[in-house]
């Protein structure tokens, strides 16, 4: 059963051949060059990379788990590539000065307050949805299987320079003598 999310909260030139009329600007839905700047820090950070074999497989360093599909009412997917997703918009993103029509949404962008695309496979699109990952697919697309790869997020640097040890004796444990008990 999909999540449904809603990208209307309250406070809140294409490429390629998918559709040479896209609209490309809504920034209130999907983000400003200054907010698409801080989602491609987080995703480099937490996101290391993405790849489609027989399964769709994403290595990361959060607490993420599977994604879920998930229905966000008045979009619908057009058709997702490997650099730009196309998504038609209803009349119910007016409020939101977005206008309706058919919008390029690209990785790194958000998609409504506190979600953000970060990655695109052919047919679906990786969405974090509140610290979630979801997942939105083309017509026809067919519901992929995920392969989560989990690194950890801190590493060890090596000293630099050569390593030593030393060979000898090592020094002895010194132990306290026990002091006698007195027994009344």
């Amino acid at each position: 059963m999909p999540l449904i999310a809603s990208l209307l909260a309250p406070s809140a030139a294409a490429e390629g051949v998918l559709a040479p009329h896209a609209l490309t600007e809504c920034p209130r839905l999907f983000g400003t060059p200054e907010l698409r700047a801080r989602n491609a820090e987080r995703r480099t950070n937490k996101l290391y990379w993405t790849e489609k074999n027989d399964r769709l497989e994403v290595a990361h360093g959060a607490r993420w788990r599977t994604p879920e599909p998930v229905y966000f009412p008045g979009v619908r997917v057009v058709g997702v590539e490997p650099k730009q997703a196309v998504v038609q918009l209803d009349e119910r993103f007016g409020r939101l000065d977005c206008p309706a029509g058919t919008y390029t949404v690209r990785i790194d962008d958000s998609f409504g307050q506190g979600n953000r695309v970060l990655a695109l496979f052919p047919g679906v699109m990786l969405v974090e949805l509140n610290r979630k990952l979801a997942w939105l697919g083309a017509p026809g697309a067919e519901p992929p299987t995920w392969r989560m790869i989990w690194g950890s997020p801190y590493y060890f640097r090596r000293p630099a320079g050569k390593v030593t040890a030393t060979r000898g004796k090592a020094n002895p444990v010194r132990r306290q003598p026990r002091r006698p008990t007195r027994r009344r």
